[in-house]
């Protein structure tokens, strides 16, 4: 019997793209490859009546091989990907998309992912469709971006403890903040949580660098301020601007999208 979501709720579910990229990158304890059994899980969703999304992490290797990666997506039958850009942020503290070449490597892999979907419009790709939704915004509105605003995004631990702004800022430690919990869901209501000190504390830089992304960066009315987690692991602070972060997952798109546009 098919299982039907009543309450609005997304799942997704991360593989890579074909055996050898994915595998590369996700083991298990043992050193085993995780993409059979990625995919066995996805099947049995898809088998249910569910049609998850895959979420797909891209690394320098990954961005020499869009037609691999796009048919790979079509012959399991999902219609909906979301690429993320392999980020040296918490836990992560390495990538392989640093440096100029990167960029422009992942400028080539979003061209031809574009002409790719225009043969095959079925597959939705999350990072196009919001670029041409931002896009649409009139300029006088403000785009603003859950991950810099208190509560936008509320973030809960195994252990209950709670955070909020990006999720990858939960169980870190840093200098300033201290560590990234501010509250457990089994002692906490979220009016204390909201009133710690170390919250307010960078719930204000946060904002400042906000405030400097809007005044210094061209692309803040399709950004809303850039991702704090982002700024505190490239720039060490969250009172900055610029990131690689930002040039990959939002200029480069938005340049890429344009250009094929012919914008």
């Amino acid at each position: 019997m098919p299982i039907v979501c009543k309450v609005g709720v997304q799942i997704g579910v991360s593989i890579d793209g074909p055996r050898d990229l994915h595998d590369a990158e996700r083991r298990d304890r043992h050193g085993r490859g995780s993409h059979s059994r990625s995919l066995t899980g996805l099947r049995k969703l898809q088998q249910h009546g569910l049609s998850p999304t895959v979420i797909a992490v891209l690394t320098r290797r990954s961005l020499d091989r869009p037609d691999d990666i796009w048919n790979f997506l079509m012959d399991i039958g999902v219609r909906s990907v979301g690429f993320n850009v392999e980020e040296a942020e918490g836990a992560n503290t390495t990538t392989t998309l640093a440096g100029r070449e990167a960029r422009e490597a992942y400028y080539r892999f979003l061209r031809r992912i574009l002409e790719l979907r225009r043969r095959q419009p079925e597959l939705r790709v999350r990072e196009l469709d919001e670029a041409e939704a931002l896009l649409r915004v009139s300029p006088d509105d403000h785009v603003r971006s859950a991950e810099n605003e208190r509560g936008g995004i509320i973030n809960i631990g195994v252990d209950g403890s709670i955070t909020t702004f990006s999720p990858e800022l939960l169980g870190m430690d840093h200098p300033r903040y201290g560590r990234f919990s501010w509250g457990n869901v089994h002692m906490h209501g979220w009016h204390e949580v909201q009133a710690q000190h170390k919250l307010v504390e960078a719930e204000r830089d946060i904002r400042k660098g906000v405030l400097r992304c809007r005044d210094e960066c061209g692309y803040f009315t399709v950004c809303g301020g850039g991702a704090p987690s982002n700024k505190l692991a490239e720039n060490g602070t969250f009172d900055s601007t610029r990131t690689r972060d930002c040039e990959l997952r939002v200029m480069t798109v938005m340049e890429a999208f344009l250009d094929h546009a012919g914008l």
